[in-house]
């Protein structure tokens, strides 16, 4: 038996006859097509934006009308691009040394407009670096100067459209025409499931609370649905009523049979977190257990480890790349040092049969995750162990960027915070990655010579000037001695004496307060403390001061270090600014400035991770992600405002 619903694939022309719901965005894309050479379709996940394309707008052409490439970034989006045109250049031509120049060719032999069409567009920021997004930059740009019959679409998730920022300096009219995929509403659901059944020899029990009931168990209480849930939900349902009506039963023929979905079948059913869940759990187990009657010695939980690397740090699908030996497919090197202890037949044996279970889908180059739902679904499942080196890893990741801008190497704080998670990062860091690592460590380890170096000097000139207070102050006391006897001129040198001595020895303090060593500072303070009563009212007040302020700053010094070790950055900076109002200097200034770039980062970072988590309807860890944003900057209101909006589930 074989269900007429898509599941998580996505619709093509194949389909054009059931693709229901989206009219009339069909015609608003196929408008803007004629508009513009550059198009840019975004909305969030699972609102159907490559079905819309694949189907919808491919549906609104003859054969002649366009001449379609669907392209994927793979390992390098200009290396996918160019393969793709190749195959397509005529016998006995010769490959064109750009990109203008073979799409000037393909319009010319075949007479119809090339339209470029890249999907999944935000894997070029998600996997690619720096200089593969100025190349496919530049290369598009000199394509859109060229001013030929071609189209370029570029088809992305729109949590990711702030990345484009990347490119926009050389494509500046990249935001020019855009069309956003909105989630489909209750009006729109419910004609998508009417006209399904229809179509499918579906009968409902209840048209009207049926198509209720379906849109609540999907939709759990929003306004809008991921349209790749109702497909899973349709098809599952498809198949347990067909087995319950015909089991035992002839199979009928090619025709699709009769049903009757029911009130009580419906409710009984579930929810589609249940439903797409339980799928998941269903297939995961059966399959550990095939694949350990194959192979004895696997290591625990196989099968959910081959499908977590086609996961991202972020929660989206990894395209993963094969090569077919034989019967078998083989995943590219750097994927399989992720699957230690696990053979190549073992994993190619997984692959096919979640291929077959239509959880992965196989394609020419790649192997992926049939749909971000599903990435979302494992991503959701890691442990706390593979969380917390995702997201060092991305600390990691962003440090690196700001390195490509700022030329700033990681603190031998950063360095030491990484260690712990380097033996379980190492193989998911490409080379560029591990050389700034490296760098950072040679570097951190020059500026910690230079640091002794400058300490050692400073500990010789510290001695010298202790020595030079003392050898002052016991001048200066032999001087007020001689002076007793002397006149009110005499009186002025012992007094002049003393305030040498004391200058002497508070220069020595603030030197060793300035290196961060209060105890030796305070210490230094108090062998000042004979000569104030001589040095004059201004000393004296001076030195009442500096005692009172110091042990004062030293302790929020010292709790605003604890608090940065706990994480809590915004605390931390909070308590250094008490010491600088106590009693600043230049180390207090440094605390507070690095203190301050530190939260900033990881504001960001817990909240972009919180807003992917809403996007991916993973409303409790959205929230957790919210929550250490709050910690870093409580004034934000953005942050208050997505934590209130997570709490209540989206």
């Amino acid at each position: 038996m074989k269900s007429p619903f898509k599941f998580l694939d996505a619709f093509t022309l194949a389909d054009k006859d059931v693709f229901f719901g989206r009219e009339e965005e069909t015609e608003a894309l196929y408008s803007t097509v004629f508009k513009t050479p550059l198009a840019l379709i975004y909305g969030l996940s699972g609102t159907g934006k490559t079905s819309l394309v694949q189907c919808g707008l491919a549906g609104r052409f003859d054969g002649p009308d366009w001449y379609p490439f669907f392209l994927r970034r793979n390992d390098d989006i200009n290396r996918s691009l160019a393969d793709a045109l190749a195959k397509a250049i005529p016998k006995g031509e010769k490959p064109r040394a750009t990109l203008p120049d073979t799409v000037s060719l393909l319009f010319r032999y075949y007479l119809r407009p090339v339209y470029l069409i890249f999907d999944q567009f935000e894997e070029l920021f998600i996997l690619g670096n720096s200089e593969e997004q100025e190349t496919f930059a530049k290369q598009i740009r000199s394509l859109i100067d060229a001013e030929l019959p071609c189209k370029i679409l570029l088809i992305m998730r729109e949590e990711f459209i702030g990345q484009l920022f990347h490119i926009e300096k050389i494509i500046p009219m990249l935001y020019d025409h855009r069309l956003r995929v909105e989630p489909m509403g209750f009006k729109k659901v419910s004609s998508v499931i009417t006209r399904s059944c229809e179509q499918f020899n579906i009968k409902l029990e209840k048209p009207d609370t049926n198509v209720q009931q379906i849109y609540d168990n999907i939709s759990a209480g929003k306004s809008g649905i991921q349209l790749p849930y109702l497909q899973v939900y349709l098809d599952r349902m498809y198949r347990e009523d067909y087995a319950r009506t015909y089991s035992g039963k002839e199979e009928p023929g090619d025709a699709l049979p009769p049903l009757t979905f029911t009130t009580a079948e419906i409710e009984r059913f579930g929810r589609i977190e249940d439903v797409l869940g339980r799928f998941l759990s269903e297939q995961v187990i059966r399959l550990e257990k095939d694949v350990r009657a194959l192979e004895k010695s696997l290591p625990e939980e196989a099968v959910r480890k081959v499908l977590d690397v086609f996961v991202t740090e972020q929660g989206t699908k990894r395209p993963v790349g094969y090569r077919q030996a034989g019967e078998q497919v083989q995943l590219e090197e750097k994927v399989m040092a992720l699957l230690s202890g696990i053979s190549e037949k073992a994993v190619s044996f997984i692959c096919q049969r979640l291929a077959a279970a239509r959880l992965l889908r196989i394609g020419e180059d790649n192997i992926e995750l049939a749909h971000d739902s599903l990435a979302a679904l494992i991503d959701s499942q890691r442990t706390e162990q593979e969380r917390r080196a995702n997201e060092v890893l991305n600390r990691l990741l962003t440090n690196y960027q700001e390195f490509k801008d700022t030329g700033e190497y990681l603190t031998r704080r950063q360095l030491n915070a990484l260690e712990e998670y380097l033996p379980v990062l190492s193989y998911r860091l490409d080379e560029e990655v591990k050389q700034f690592i490296n760098n950072s460590e040679a570097a951190a380890e020059t500026a910690e010579h230079a640091a002794l170096l400058a300490e050692q000097r400073k500990r010789k000139q510290t001695a010298r000037l202790a020595f030079f207070g003392f050898t002052l102050a016991a001048l200066a006391l032999t001087g007020a001695l001689l002076a007793v006897r002397q006149t009110k001129v005499a009186n002025r040198a012992r007094r002049n004496l003393a305030k040498t001595a004391y200058y002497a020895q508070i220069k020595t303090a603030e030197t060793l307060k300035l290196q961060g060593d209060y105890d030796a500072a305070l210490l230094q303070l108090e062998n000042a403390k004979p000569f104030v009563g001589e040095a004059g009212p201004e000393a004296k007040q001076q030195f009442d001061k500096l005692q009172e302020s110091w042990p004062q700053a030293q302790l929020e010094v010292v709790a605003g270090d604890s608090l940065v070790a706990a994480g809590e950055l915004h605390d931390a900076i909070t308590r250094y600014q008490k010491a600088r109002e106590l009693s600043t200097d230049t180390r207090i200034e440094d605390l507070i400035k690095r203190t301050e770039k530190d939260k900033a980062q990881q504001y960001k970072q817990f909240l972009d991770n919180g807003k992917a988590m809403m996007t991916a309807r993973q409303y409790r860890r959205a929230a957790e992600n919210f929550r250490e944003a709050l910690k870093r900057n409580p004034e934000s209101e953005e942050a208050r405002r997505l934590l209130e909006q997570a709490r209540r589930g989206g």
